[in-house]
């Protein structure tokens, strides 16, 4: 082999090893900043984010039972829990997990949530797809650059399937929740 042929072997090794280090640390540093936990908070009235450091998610709590505003990355279902637990709320109230869209950083958590509460998901049409397949008919999943970076990146984006009630498109999750926690008020 010559010079310079063994020159651009060295080359494309370092390369390749440089890439696989800059993979491994983008999945740490990805994992690592899902399980930062983050102190809830009562919004105002009975709104409270029980939500992680970098995602959100919403109790709002009534007398009929609760309902919890997204889930997180699977990483975050647990934490989502001790934070309603710090508030004083067990998740075994929550009556209905509402899912503000389809993507795995709002719904990854969500069959964990499920499963600890016992209530039903409630999910627009036009995500039921989507979350009932664990993210795999997320049509943000088919973005390119995603689609490249998949093979590195583990099961990112994707998430076990939870059982999905599919909601009428024509109704706002403002109005699905106060038709929950007390259907004797309507929206303002």
């Amino acid at each position: 082999m010559d010079k310079s042929k063994r020159r651009w072997l060295v080359v494309l090794v370092v390369v390749a090893v440089l890439f696989t280090v800059a993979i491994t640390q983008w999945r740490a540093a990805i994992k690592r900043n899902r399980q930062i936990p983050f102190a809830p908070f009562r919004i105002a009235g009975n709104l409270y984010y029980v939500g992680t450091s970098d995602v959100t998610a919403f109790l709002l709590t009534g007398p009929q039972g609760h309902v919890l505003i997204d889930g997180g990355y699977p990483e975050s279902a647990p934490m989502i829990v001790q934070s309603m637990a710090k508030l004083g709320f067990r998740i075994t109230d929550v009556k209905v997990l509402l899912n503000s869209h389809a993507h795995f950083d709002h719904a990854g958590g969500l069959k964990e949530l499920q499963e600890a509460s016992g209530a039903e998901l409630w999910v627009s049409e036009g995500d039921a797809d989507a979350v009932a397949s664990g993210g795999v008919h997320d049509p943000s999943a088919t973005f390119l650059p995603f689609k490249l970076l998949q093979p590195w990146a583990g099961n990112a984006g994707y998430f076990v399937s939870p059982i999905v009630h599919p909601v009428m498109e024509n109704i706002s999750q403002t109005e699905l929740t106060y038709r929950w926690i007390d259907k004797t008020k309507k929206p303002a």
